[in-house]
């Protein structure tokens, strides 16, 4: 419901407006996503995959960038 009544005032947004709600929106999505990633990894949800890419480099199957 919520959703479809945003959509709607999006809609209706000048060009300018529009402009300036896409650039803050992008802003907003990328400071939630920052805070996901952020939890992620303080919940270890990547121990495993940095283990194993450690594991990888060790033994020789990567190249230094």
């Amino acid at each position: 419901m919520k959703v479809e009544e945003l959509a709607e005032e999006v809609r209706r947004l000048s060009p300018a407006e529009l402009n300036r709600f896409a650039e803050w929106f992008v802003q907003f999505d990328s400071e939630v996503w920052d805070q996901q990633f952020e939890a992620d990894a303080a919940a270890g949800k990547f121990d495993a995959a940095a283990e194993r890419a450690i594991q990888s480099h060790a033994a020789g199957q990567s190249t230094e960038l």
